[in-house]
């Protein structure tokens, strides 16, 4: 099969930085899922990067994106993550998957509100979150979400099982959306 240009995969290759491998500047979509990699670092040069995997790795923070102004969805489920920074710079960033992981600091998602960021999904599922206030005060400023997911197929944050926890977003959810139209 042949390589589509502009698009390099390099799962399941052993890899233990990125910095081993020569990435073309014109790269629009980086798959570097199920490999060694602790950390994130050397992408600086990828202006063009859209789409970033990062899955299944061993990376402990959220750092080294900050020049990757055009990307647009991000990967970095199945790793050692225990709280969300480093996206502040990413304002085309529309979906990101953090599932399977160790988050329970969401603190970095408030360098996300306002109108410029357009972060529109978000997957937290499997995740140690367990503070709805935290949660609500972390998430309740991006004004682009439509999804967030704490639960799927069984597997959820402890947070899921506040009691109320349906009504207390549904209720949340219609303040937020009430708030966003008025300001429109």
């Amino acid at each position: 099969m042949a390589a589509i240009p502009g698009e390099l995969s390099l799962m399941d290759k052993g890899l233990k930085s990125l910095l081993d491998v020569p990435l073309s500047s014109d790269l629009h979509k980086l798959n570097a899922h199920c490999n060694h990699i602790a950390r994130i670092q050397g992408l600086d040069h990828l202006r063009n990067l859209q789409h970033l995997d990062l899955s299944s790795n061993q990376i402990r923070r959220i750092e080294g994106l900050g020049a990757l102004a055009n990307l647009r969805t991000l990967s970095l489920s199945c790793n050692l993550l225990t709280k969300v920074e480093g996206l502040e710079k990413l304002f085309n960033l529309t979906m990101l998957n953090l599932s399977y992981n160790r988050i329970h600091d969401l603190s970095g998602f408030r360098s996300l509100h306002g109108t410029r960021h357009k972060i529109s999904h978000i997957d937290l599922h499997s995740n140690c979150v367990s503070n709805i206030d935290h949660l609500l005060q972390c998430t309740k400023g991006l004004c682009c979400l439509t999804n967030l997911t704490l639960e799927k197929n069984g597997k959820a944050n402890p947070v899921c099982h506040t009691a109320g926890m349906d009504l207390i977003l549904c209720r949340y959810l219609v303040l937020i959306r009430s708030v966003i139209s008025f300001k429109l």
